[in-house]
C-alpha cells in the first residue's frame, strides 16, 4: 500500500453501531468524484463507492473525524470505505467513482443518523451529483459503502436506480463496526436486478490495517487475482513455517534467490519481533548468491531477504508505513491468516520447511 495511514481515537467519541440502528462511523475524503484510474484507463471494472465524509459538503469537521475509524494520510483523512475502494483499485486496476448526493449530509452525526432513518423508512432515493459516468464500458461493478442501520445508505439505491447494470457482475463490499453486512447484499442484488452476483466482502472498520490478506484472498476467490501480489505473477512452491510452535502456510517464489534459500530447508532461524511489524533473523551459516536489486517497501505477509545484514524477515503489519531503512527482496508470501503474528513473543525460532 502506498498510503501512510493511522487510526485516530479521541476520548468522548465512540462507534455508533449498526446494531443500535446508527450509521457506521465510516468517514473519509478523496478527490475522486468521477471515474478515474491512473494505472488502467482501459479497464472494464468500475469501483463505485459511497463515503460519508465525501458527502458532508464543505464543512469537513464531523463527529466521524474524531472517531476510531478515521484513517489519516499525511494529515488528510480517509474513510474506511474509501480506503477499501482504493485498495481494490491498487490490487486489480479499475476505475473509481465516488457516489455523492446533491444535498450533503449534516456534519452533525446525530442529524445524519436521523436523516438516514427517514430515508430508509420512506425508501427514499436522494438525488445524486450529476456525472458523465458511462456504465456501458464496464463488465464488473464493485459497490462499496458503510453499513448504516444494518443496510446500505440510500444513495447506493439512487445509484442503482440511475444506472442499468443488466448483464454486469455486481460485487458488494462494505465496512462496518462489528455487525457485518446486515441485509445489504440481498437488497443491493434485488435493486440491481442482475443475473451475476459476486461474493461480497464485509470488513470491520477498526481492523482495516490488517485486512490486506483478506482482501487479496477475496479477490483471488473472485478470480480477480491481485496484480501487485508477487505470488500471483510468479510460479510458487508451497512451504510451511513453524513459528513459536504454530504452523503457518506460505509459498516461496520460483526465483533463483528464493530457491537458493529453499535448498537449505529445513532452515531454522532465530528471529526477533520488531516494531509490531515484522519478525526477522540472520542466516549466519549461509549467504545466497545472485541477489537481485531490493526495494524499501513491503506488503503484509511478505517473506523477504535482506543482503545488508544477511537476514530473513516476515512482515505481518503496517503496510501503511512501508518505507524501510534497508532494501529487501521478496522471496515468498504467507498465505495463512496473519492474526497469529499479533501475539508472538519478542524472540522465537522459525523453521522453514516443505
Amino acid at each position: 500500500m502506498k498510503k501512510a495511514l493511522l487510526f485516530l481515537g479521541i476520548i468522548g467519541f465512540t462507534f455508533l453501531t449498526a446494531c443500535a440502528d446508527e450509521p457506521s462511523s465510516e468517514s473519509g475524503k478523496s478527490s475522486t468524484t468521477e471515474a478515474s484510474n491512473p494505472a488502467s484507463s482501459n479497464s472494464n471494472t468500475l469501483i463505485a463507492y459511497f463515503s460519508y465524509y465525501e458527502n458532508v459538503g464543505d464543512d469537513q469537521t464531523t463527529d466521524a473525524d474524531t472517531s476510531a475509524s478515521v484513517l489519516v494520510d499525511n494529515g488528510e483523512p480517509f474513510g474506511a470505505t474509501t480506503y477499501v475502494a482504493q485498495t481494490i483499485q491498487e490490487k486489480i486496476g479499475g476505475d473509481l467513482h465516488s457516489i455523492q448526493v446533491e444535498q450533503p449530509y449534516s456534519a452533525d452525526f446525530d442529524e445524519t443518523r436521523d436523516r438516514n432513518h427517514e430515508e430508509a423508512d420512506e425508501a427514499a432515493l436522494p438525488a445524486l451529483v450529476p456525472s458523465d459516468l458511462d456504465l456501458d464500458t464496464y463488465d464488473t461493478v464493485f459497490i462499496g459503502y458503510p453499513v448504516w442501520a444494518t443496510g446500505a445508505p440510500r444513495a447506493i439505491f439512487s445509484f442503482l436506480e440511475q444506472y442499468d447494470l443488466t448483464g454486469k457482475t455486481v460485487i458488494p463490499f462494505c465496512t462496518h463496526d462489528g455487525y457485518g453486512s446486515g441485509s445489504s447484499y440481498s437488497e443491493i442484488f434485488a435493486a440491481a436486478d442482475v443475473d451475476s452476483e459476486g461474493e461480497g466482502l464485509a470488513l470491520e472498520s477498526d481492523d482495516l490495517l490488517n485486512s490486506e490478506t483478506e482482501i487479496d484472498q477475496w479477490l483471488a476467490d473472485l478470480d480477480l487475482v491481485p496484480a501487485t501480489t508477487q505470488a500471483s505473477t510468479q510460479n510458487t512452491t508451497p512451504i510451511s513455517l513453524t513459528i513459536d510452535g504454530q504452523e503457518v502456510e506460505a509459498v516461496f517464489y520460483d526465483t533463483e534467490l528464493a530457491q537458493d534459500i529453499r535448498a537449505q530447508f529445513p532452515l531454522t532461524v532465530g528471529m526477533s519481533n520488531y516494531g509490531g511489524r515484522e519478525i526477522y533473523g540472520g542466516m549466519d551459516d549461509f549467504t545466497p548468491e545472485n541477489i537481485p536489486a531490493g526495494q524499501t517497501t513491503f506488503e503484509n505477509g511478505d517473506i523477504t531477504y535482506c543482503e545488508q545484514n544477511n537476514s530473513l524477515a516476515v512482515f505481518y503489519a503496517q503496510t501503511d508505513r512501508p518505507n524501510l531503512s534497508m532494501e529487501v527482496v521478496p522471496i515468498g508470501k504467507v498465505t495463512s491468516n496473519l492474526s497469529l503474528f499479533e501475539d508472538l513473543p519478542d524472540s522465537m525460532e522459525v523453521t522453514f520447511d516443505e
